[in-house]
């Protein structure tokens, strides 16, 4: 993983994962490894972010009781337009 602009930065990390580090991971690739592996951390931290709002967020039914994605998905984006054009629509005076 190479990248154009590189940050120093100075972590504490515990003996037994740094002498694991020493043996498993060569001297000049420690750095690109440690990047690596902070990049995918990172990037499971966010999927388990988005998949906790999901589980949050109350599915919307139609009148029936059920509706498809792409009703939902559609009902949705029909109330925003209708909320936007609510705010720049001309104030009747």
């Amino acid at each position: 993983m190479k990248t154009a602009l590189a940050s120093k930065r100075s972590f504490s990390i515990p003996q037994a994962v740094s002498a694991q580090l020493d043996e498993m991971v060569p001297e000049k690739k420690r750095s690109a490894f440690v990047a690596e592996a902070l990049a995918a951390a990172l990037h499971e931290r966010q999927r388990m972010a988005l998949l906790d709002l999901i589980d949050i967020t109350k599915p919307q039914a139609g009148p029936d009781g059920v509706s498809s994605a792409v009703e939902i998905i559609r009902a949705s984006r029909e109330g925003r337009v209708h909320q936007l054009s609510s705010l720049i629509a001309p104030h009747e005076g």
